[in-house]
């Protein structure tokens, strides 16, 4: 057998009963029954128990006969359930229509039913800042810090092989690994002992709606990893920097709520739930969800306040980690990524992090940043111009210094370069493009495909910052984004005549920075319904130097080496979950609330806010101090006072917390109350200034609010502590609107592409409003109006805000494609406020009749073979081309995946080239079996019609090729010194051709789908197919697949001595089938 080198083959791969539109969107629910889940049922009497724990087990099965009666009765009706929870919720997953839902919440035992939604993922001297050493040292030193803790990371699963989680002085505790699909045990080791996945809740039953993706518990995207890494990463050494994690020694869980980025690129709350169930029922200590989406509705808010019936949760994550952290795991949340871009944005807290019982970590700057600086020369070039600190975040670096024209594409084009540039308008040249609506990668590849040769992107209009980017690992070519002032200054220089070049450095440079700022991402409070206090702490959460995947190119956080650095509360999170871990290492009895305690209330309030010194709606606590935390021996619950949202008569108000110490003597502990913006209207007053505690005992005091209501405006400050190991303090806050709009903030349906004559992939569209101090403006008129009539439509629009300041409407896109310039732009007003939704429609992704056929004959033949190419034709099948450049096939290409549905079965295809009217795809070798399929392309979330087609074990056909010299098709071959046949390079007689087939079936040593074929041991083919050249038997020495080729099939064979030279026809035949002939130059 002769390995191929030669891609001769793959420049060939470029089928169809009646077409049909897909059905209604088949959604899913959960559905929520009467009975308390384990954990409330416990904690309702006053029992503490772990699911573990013998008292669950009663509660347990009593849940379990109640759902399998209604499990039954909704079987009965032909509902698909696909999950259930016992401990922290009491709940089915079910698929059904939304005509169904009132059926459902009808049934015996139903308390309500509850939509599933969506949401989308948000270490060198960081770990200093948080003051980590001072709390190794407590524990042993770093050698020791996390040792016995077990870390869930809800995210995209864990590289299990990188430096930075291999520790071989570990031991795998009993019971463990668990990895409920025994395949997935591949993705455990010494450290990382849970390997669940979750992608299976995201793909759906119903063929039509179907996202079927990669099924196992590794991490595609790297967003997972690197979050592992900063929550308990052994220490390891990147080119950049040695990086070590919070809780270096701790156990790590792997649970995978999100599939692949171009399929599944999001959790889903049924996910989110079952993971944390699970995290729970499997003995972790604490969870990190760097997760989350904008907040609909108040964390304890239930029943008709968001359309519900009674006693139904609004948010239904909100309690499940509440039931969570009543079982005893502490559950770490980013507050969010939506606080602002060059002014503040009040109020915009993510759920699940408005959850109270949560930890709810906001984003403080690093005290290193990575950069390079942009290079400016030409006329009339300012000083503070000619070098510019920038950042590339995960993109391509040039080999050396690139530099080319600067032209600012909004004289050619779209400022924003979400549309296409005209053909060769970017030639050789740097484009400069404005941040917004859509991707970095989509704006790199239009400038790209225009001819550029690197790209500068400006910040958002007054955010000055050069923050890290992603999702450009794969881009074609480099870029890095410069502060918004910055851009302004080249725009007006180039708007002005001058000429400039622009220079794209190729190496980045730790350099040090002030730091401890308050990150301008990060989403700050009041939370959403009462106006509670959140987050509770901050964290490092910008310029973080992270372990990352390396095995897919396409995730969104990849990197070659294996590091990366990144921005976000999605990196705070982990390094407060880590610190959380180290708390309960030193106190093992403590309970997640007092876990908290030892964080929030130990927390440094030296961070710089918007307008100084950081408030509680920035920061909460505080800066994490790991030291402080792990020093403390005084807890306080709750660890925060929220007196919420003050309206006319309700006060007085009263908080109650209660002190523990857990020292080895007696205390007594001061306590005064420190009002940091205090009003003459209230009083804050304590029971108790001096409290004296024995060792292991526990004092309550209650903080007061009396007064009348105040004026408008945010009131905050602490409850001062001294007495213990080291000074707490309790931060309070309590809040007065003013009802005069000052924000308004879409929360959902803008920059969203969907499916001509349907709705926007988030179903609606939303807008929040809320006044100068957070509080959402309720009852305000609103309107919503199409700004080009005809150019879609509006239904069940809001007339006002609702109670927390929301008002949306369903929408209806264009019944024509409109992408770019011709988007269907709503406008919303509320008040004096106005806002703006854009989205795109594009057509229906169709296979055409006939339209699938073999990707080497391009005939239909008597089916598909799996493993083997096949090529789709018809229309609208991708928004724009693109080839496969990996060395493996991907799931999606430009976010286009084609699906193959057999039985209760989806399995997605490996794809290796799409555009607008063809699409190539692998055919998955898990249908083997199967006697058909259903198939259809989805670009992002628009599914195409489903056709069906025959499966067959094998259907051969020869790969072919125009030849130029002969002008005439002829066979894809190589001779036996893999040099290319063809009519001026004919294969000699009695020598071997290689030849390259398609549908050649089953092989020995299958490879997985998509992933190339090994070299040793070759997969050969189960049954060995007979050769024909010129009508002569032609000997079969070698029939497998291609080693280091996907799907390939090489067959090597002798060509006849006495056969005539010439073009002479070549066939394939295997179980009784027979290629199309080919021709083959002879000599």
């Amino acid at each position: 057998m002769r390995r191929v080198w030669s891609s001769l083959v793959y420049i060939c791969l470029f089928a169809v009963p009646v077409l049909a539109l897909p059905p209604a969107e088949v959604n899913r629910y959960i559905v929520i029954l009467q009975d308390p889940p384990v954990a409330e049922a416990l904690s309702s009497v006053g029992i503490k128990a772990t699911p573990q724990s013998l008292l669950a087990r009663g509660p347990r099965q009593m849940i379990l006969a109640k759902q399998s009666a209604l499990r039954d009765t909704l079987e009965a009706r032909h509902y698909h359930v696909y999950g259930a929870m016992q401990h922290l919720l009491n709940a089915l997953f079910v698929t059904a229509s939304a005509s169904q839902v009132d059926e459902l919440k009808s049934l015996p035992g139903v308390m309500g039913v509850v939509p599933v939604r969506r949401y989308k993922p948000l270490l060198n001297r960081a770990v200093e800042l948080v003051n980590a050493p001072a709390a190794w040292n407590l524990l042993g030193g770093v050698g020791n810090a996390g040792l016995g803790q077990k870390i869930a990371i809800l995210d995209t699963g864990i590289d299990n092989t990188h430096p930075a989680f291999q520790d071989a002085s570990l031991s795998v505790p009993a019971n463990f690994p668990i990895c409920p699909q025994p395949s997935d045990c591949q993705y455990t080791n010494n450290k990382i002992i849970v390997a669940r996945s979750y992608t299976h809740l995201l793909v759906g039953s119903d063929p039509a709606s179907t996202r079927p993706d990669d099924y196992s518990a590794r991490d595609l995207i790297g967003h997972g990893t690197a979050v592992a890494s900063v929550a308990a990463g052994e220490t390891s050494a990147g080119p950049l920097a040695t990086i070590t994690g919070m809780a270096p020694r701790a156990y790590l869980g792997n649970y995978k709520v999100f599939g692949s980025g171009e399929i599944n690129g999001y959790a889903s709350s049924d996910s989110i739930d079952q993971a944390l169930e699970d995290a729970a029922t499997d003995g972790m200590n604490a969870a990190v969800l760097s997760l989350g989406g904008p907040a609909f509705s108040g964390p304890a808010d239930v029943g008709s306040v968001c359309g519900q019936s009674a006693g139904t949760p609004c948010d239904i994550e909100s309690v499940t980690i509440k039931n969570a952290v009543a079982m005893g795991m502490v559950v770490v949340v980013a507050d969010g990524n939506d606080g602002g871009h060059g002014s503040t944005v009040l109020n915009s807290v993510d759920s699940p992090g408005v959850a109270a019982e949560a930890i709810t970590v906001a984003a403080l700057t690093n005290s290193h940043v990575f950069s390079s600086l942009l290079g400016i020369s030409g006329p009339n070039v300012p000083s503070n111009l000619q070098q510019i600190a920038d950042s590339p975040g995960d993109s391509l670096r040039p080999i050396g210094n690139l530099t080319a024209p600067l032209v600012d594409v909004s004289k050619i084009g779209d400022t924003l370069g979400c549309s296409a540039f005209p053909a060769g308008s970017l030639n050789n040249s740097i484009a400069l493009i404005q941040r917004g609506t859509c991707t970095f990668a989509n704006k790199t590849h239009n400038a790209y495909v225009a001819g550029a040769v690197g790209v500068v992107f400006t910040n958002y209009a007054g955010d000055d910052t050069a923050p890290t980017i992603g999702g450009l690992a794969t881009a074609a070519i480099p870029s890095v984004i410069i502060g918004s002032t910055d851009g302004d200054g080249l725009r007006s220089l180039l708007a002005n005549g001058s000429a400039l070049q622009a220079t794209i450095a190729p190496n980045l440079v730790e350099q040090s920075s002030t730091g401890n700022k308050v990150a301008g991402f990060s989403s700050r409070g009041p939370a959403v319904g009462q106006g509670a206090l959140k987050p509770d702490i901050a964290a490092v959460g910008t310029n973080i130097y992270m372990a990352a995947q390396r095995s897919n190119p396409n995730g969104e956080v990849y990197s070659p080496d294996g590091y990366t650095i990144a921005d976000g509360t999605s990196f705070s999170t982990p390094m407060v979950a880590g610190a959380a871990a180290l708390v309960r290492q030193k106190n093992p009895t403590f309970s997640p609330t007092q876990i908290k305690s030892a964080l929030v209330n130990s927390a440094a309030r030296d961070s710089q806010g918007a307008l100084g010194t950081a408030n509680v709606l920035e920061v909460g606590g505080g800066r994490l101090d790991a030291g402080a935390a792990v020093t403390s021996n005084v807890t306080i619950e709750p660890a925060t006072v929220s007196f919420g949202v003050l309206s006319g008569g309700n006060l007085p108000k009263s908080q109650r917390f209660v002190l523990t110490n857990f020292s080895g003597g007696a205390l007594t502990l001061s306590l005064s109350v420190n009002r940091v913006s205090g009003d003459a209207a209230t009083q804050l007053t304590l029971d108790q200034t001096s409290l004296t505690l024995t060792p292991g005992g526990s004092g309550a005091v209650t903080l007061t609010l009396s007064g009348s209501k105040p004026g408008a405006g945010d009131y905050q400050g602490a409850i001062e502590i001294t007495g213990g190991a080291v000074p707490l303090h309790i931060p309070y806050l309590y809040v007065v609107g003013d009802g005069v709009p000052k924000q308004i903030l879409n929360l959902a349906g803008d920059g969203e592409t969907g499916t001509v004559g349907q709705s926007v992939p988030d179903g609606f569209i939303a807008f929040k409003v809320i006044d100068q101090y957070g509080v959402p403006v309720t009852g305000l008129p609103v309107t919503f109006r199409l700004a080009t009539a005809g150019q879609g439509s509006l239904s069940n629009a809001d007339a006002h805000t609702d109670p927390f300041g929301i008002a949306g409407a369903n929408i209806t896109l264009p019944s024509t494609p409109c992408m770019g310039s011709c988007s269907m732009v709503v406008n919303g007003t509320a008040g004096a406020l106005k806002t703006t939704f854009t989205n795109n429609a594009r057509a229906l992704p169709t296979i055409a009749s006939n339209g699938i056929v073999d990707a080497a004959s391009f005939q239909a033949g008597n089916g598909i073979v799996p493993g083997s190419y096949i090529s789709l034709f018809g229309t609208g099948l991708a928004d724009s081309s693109q080839a496969n450049s990996l060395p493996f096939l991907p799931l999606a290409l430009n976010t286009v995946f084609v699906s193959f549905d057999s039985g209760s079965s989806s399995y997605p295809g490996r794809m290796y080239y799409v555009s607008p009217t063809q699409v190539n795809v692998q055919v998955p070798w898990e249908l083997a079996g199967q006697t058909s399929t259903q198939i259809k392309v989805t670009i992002d979330f628009s599914p195409g019609n489903v056709v069906t087609v025959p499966v067959v074990s094998v259907s051969p056909a020869l790969f072919a090729y125009t030849d130029s010299a002969l002008n005439t098709s002829i066979a894809a071959a190589l001779d036996e010194s893999n040099a290319v046949v063809n009519g001026g390079h004919p294969v000699a007689r009695g020598h071997v051709v290689q030849l390259y087939v398609n549908g050649l079936g089953a092989v020995n040593a299958t490879p997985a789908s998509g992933a190339p074929a090994p070299a040793s041991p070759p997969s050969t083919t189960v049954a060995t197919p007979t050769v024909s050249i010129g009508g002569q038997a032609a000997a079969v020495q070698f029939s497998g697949l291609a080693p280091g080729f996907s799907g390939l099939y090489q067959v090597n064979a002798v060509v006849p001595a006495n056969i005539g030279a010439g073009v002479q026809p070549v066939v394939v035949s295997s179980g009784g089938i027979s290629s199309p002939p080919v021709s083959l130059p002879v000599q």
